[in-house]
């Protein structure tokens, strides 16, 4: 939320004027929090009071579901925060492109993009199975333009040979790489990744990690601006909102998978047991070094 609250003043309307035309709103919050002042023609403001429906509390969370349901029933892509009965900010639907929301859902792809790599591991692949995966869809490719690409893919992949050996696997490697290569027989499917729908439109699910690691990796606004309506798009709120929901899945999904592996139980099994025996050595002091007191 924006806690620098800016009111309107009908003693300033000129600078509300400003305001709402810059930033593409159409109301302001009266000072006396319990109303919003609403922009119904070029220069008139016509005083309402703020409803339920327009109203979040400070501890709601940003990619709440009930949140879009919000957005699009007040119709002006304005809702006002408040802490029991006080107006404590007010949440544009752009705000949704300030730089904590960005880095943070960069975190959560970055997550799930090293537990990918991990589940890779833990299966026995390598960067050599990607390769040679690489060299199967040349092969497999009927149009030139496909060749062509994979062909590329393949020469840059030997390019990096040197590189790769000094990396622990799978770094260099697109994320798209990565997706297709566990979705395909050539990794036996190790990891599903299902269609899903993204502004109730059907999309590969591969495609939507995709776009959504772009958006967060470049640096993109989420919600963009529709230029003929001359407002912020709610459906490209819903995108974001609808992809991240589908990375959230598969990020459950993923990690269920890498805490049921042989190998990754063994992993933990053997640390723990190593744990046991030097707390017993050393108790109570190596217990409490072991439980953080």
């Amino acid at each position: 939320m924006q806690s620098k609250i800016l009111y309107f003043d009908p003693e300033i309307k000129e600078a509300c004027l400003d305001i709402c035309r810059t930033l593409h709103i159409d109301n302001m919050p009266a000072i006396d929090g319990k109303h919003y002042y609403e922009l119904i023609q070029e220069d008139t403001f016509l005083m309402k009071e703020i409803t339920n429906d327009q109203k979040l509390e400070v501890d709601d969370r940003i990619f709440g579901p009930n949140l879009v349901e919000k957005f699009r029933t007040n119709k002006h892509n304005v809702l006002f925060v408040f802490e029991g009965g006080v107006i404590r900010g007010v949440v544009h639907i752009c705000d949704y492109n300030l730089d904590p929301v960005i880095q943070t859902i960069q975190d959560d792809v970055l997550i799930f993009e090293r537990n990918l790599r991990q589940w890779l591991i833990l299966n026995g692949f390598s960067n050599h199975h990607v390769i040679e995966y690489f060299k199967y869809r040349y092969s497999e490719a009927k149009r030139k333009k496909d060749k062509d690409y994979w062909s590329w893919k393949i020469d840059w992949a030997g390019k990096k040979n040197d590189e790769m050996r000094n990396l622990s696997p799978f770094q260099l490697f697109e994320f798209s790489d990565l997706l297709y290569f566990v979705t395909s027989s050539s990794s036996g499917k190790a990891f599903f990744i299902p269609n899903t729908y993204i502004a109730e439109v059907q999309q590969g699910g591969i495609q939507s990690l995709t776009n959504l690691r772009n958006l967060a990796m470049h640096g993109k606004n989420p919600v963009t601006f529709d230029e003929p309506e001359q407002i912020y798009s709610l459906k490209s709120l819903e995108i974001l909102l609808d992809q991240l929901k589908f990375l959230t899945k598969m990020t459950h999904e993923l990690m269920l998978k890498i805490r049921n592996h042989d190998d990754y139980i063994k992993s933990i099994k053997i640390d723990n047991a190593n744990k046991l025996r030097i707390i017993h050595e050393y108790h109570p002091k190596a217990l409490w070094y072991f439980i953080g007191r």
